[in-house]
């Protein structure tokens, strides 16, 4: 589960605990090992997993200018750096290691069979692997009650908006160091808001969430990866959503609400953004622009009692 954890004794994983394996018994080193048997590797920014699937761009040799053609693959397990291909590459071939979402993007939006859209067509977003395209899922699914509060409220909560942003930009960046501090810091932060601003209903509604976003800025401040660091945003986003349902935001800017349908282990997940491109926080530079803006926040600057 964890290959990027390597002793060269016997034990047990750092991360959970499981006892860990000899590396020849999934294929990465042996004593009698030959070149010939090496297992055949590429980076793993290079495929594009799409639920069950896995798709890479390979560059077709021999043209005169730069072509690439779209190859299923059979994964092994991930090596550190490198996930190990049982089939569809040979030994020698190139394949794409950094950009591959941008070349399928653009066979999308020019209607061409892509791997994320394989039967191609005119619909820009994309239908991973049989699921239902990311335009058709609900932005919220719920009925919020949007409190009215003072405009001294609303300004409380500007650090908070602020750090999760710090977060969201963090994991789209790859930056699993500066996510767990700022993580850290919304913790803090979520503690000093007076909680007096918060009057009647608003005051209840805010404890809910309140806490939300001080468990889910706990477990992002232990966690031990990256991926770890994302199972959390996923909490953390949705009590942020809520948060902005539920009282607005007073920063002078809009807020885009963002959806992807892969996230959260293909059960898709929202978050928020100030800027209106995506920028993909549960998977990175791998698939940086994945999911879709589904709505406009515009803030309440000014319009508070």
């Amino acid at each position: 589960m964890h290959p990027e954890i390597v002793r060269d004794v016997s034990g047990a994983c750092d991360i959970c605990g499981m006892p860990l394996v000899k590396a020849e018994d999934l294929g990465y080193a042996s004593n009698t090992a030959s070149v010939s048997d090496a297992p055949l590797l590429v980076p793993i920014t290079a495929p594009m997993i799409t639920g069950k699937r896995a798709v890479v761009y390979v560059e077709i040799p021999n043209e005169e200018e730069p072509l690439f053609e779209g190859r299923e693959v059979i994964l092994g397990p991930r090596a550190g750096n490198f996930y190990v291909v049982k089939s569809g590459l040979e030994e020698g071939e190139l394949v794409v290691a950094n950009g591959a979402f941008k070349i399928d993007s653009e066979l999308q939006i020019q209607a061409k069979p892509s791997m994320m859209s394989p039967e191609g067509g005119g619909q820009v977003g994309h239908n991973h692997g049989g699921m239902k395209a990311a335009t058709s899922q609900p932005v919220e699914n719920k009925k919020v009650v949007n409190h009215s509060i003072s405009t001294k409220a609303l300004d409380a909560l500007k650090p908070l908006y602020k750090t999760y942003f710090t977060i969201q930009m963090a994991l789209a960046s790859d930056d699993f160091s500066a996510a767990s501090t700022s993580y850290k810091e919304i913790s803090s932060q979520v503690k000093k808001v007076d909680m007096s601003l918060f009057k009647g209903d608003a005051h209840m509604a805010w404890m809910k969430i309140s806490e939300a976003v001080s468990k889910a800025a706990e477990s992002g401040a232990k966690a031990e990866s990256i991926d770890i660091s994302r199972s959390s945003f996923v909490l953390l986003s949705q009590a942020v959503v809520e948060l902005e349902n539920s009282f607005g935001h007073s920063e002078n800017k809009d807020y885009f609400l963002t959806f992807c349908p892969m996230a959260n282990n293909d059960k898709g997940a929202h978050w928020l953004q100030t800027v209106d491109t995506v920028y993909n926080s549960f998977y990175g530079e791998m698939m940086l622009r994945c999911g879709e803006i589904q709505k406009t926040l515009v803030s309440k600057s000014g319009k508070g009692e």
